[in-house]
């Protein structure tokens, strides 16, 4: 099995809060990430260099200073609980609001090897910041989550078991459910029914079969699958 290694729980860090003076890294250092430990920019490595960690998870975030909080609050104590190293890595894809200093209250709080943020030039969507903090990750094993926490965090370990069940030669993509995540009275018979229909949509036209949630944020991937799919990609 390569299962993510565990480590002892280690003690709840204090809520963020307001923390003044964040400090932000430059609009368009899409090459380097701000230590404010060390006062310095210092460059992101790359998918294509070998692992130095066993985790890189990839926050795509536009406008998101309202919810983007909450969900690294989620992930980062079931992280400390139970993954011996990990990054998060926060895309501010353009953001026109306070995504990038809440992002930023983090990195000042945990540390720059735990939190890292990617300031894009401008927006290019959804799938352009997932591939930017996808190619820069330091993991083993990289998870894509989505920073309005539609996914329970917890539910990497369900992925995980999935990538230790089919995992082979170092390929491997395994895809949450929203809706094994959540519950249907958190959400809406029409955002059931508009995802269920798309889904079947793509089934049909796209030919994708045997996944059931197929816009589901939360996707995990080997770093050999990562680096094909992410490498290749065309938006």
């Amino acid at each position: 099995s390569h299962s993510l290694p565990q480590s002892p729980a280690t003690a709840a860090r204090a809520d963020t809060g307001k923390m003044p003076g964040a400090t932000l890294p430059p609009i368009g250092s899409e090459q380097t990430y701000f230590d404010p430990a060390r006062n310095a920019r210092l460059p992101f490595p790359s998918l294509y260099s070998d692992p130095t960690i066993d985790l890189t998870v990839v926050v795509p975030a536009y406008n998101e200073e309202a919810r983007l909080g909450t969900m690294l609050d989620e992930a980062l104590a079931h992280l400390e609980a139970g993954v011996a190293g990990y990054e998060v890595i926060v895309v501010d894809d353009g953001s026109s609001d306070a995504t990038a200093e809440v992002a930023m209250r983090y990195t000042e709080r945990w540390g720059a090897d735990r939190v890292r943020v990617l300031r894009m030039q401008r927006n290019g969507g959804k799938g352009a910041a997932v591939r930017a903090g996808m190619k820069l990750g330091r993991g083993r094993y990289l998870l894509m989550a989505d920073a309005d926490a539609a996914t329970r965090f917890a539910d990497i370990d369900k992925v995980q078991s999935e990538i230790d069940r089919i995992e082979r030669e170092g390929m491997g993509v395994a895809v949450g459910s929203r809706y094994q995540s959540q519950s249907k009275t958190e959400r809406t018979v029409l955002r059931r029914f508009v995802s269920k229909a798309f889904n079947v949509y793509v089934e049909v036209v796209g030919g994708v079969s045997g996944i059931r949630d197929t816009q589901c944020g939360f996707k995990l991937y080997t770093r050999r699958a990562a680096q094909i799919v992410f490498g290749t990609q065309h938006l």
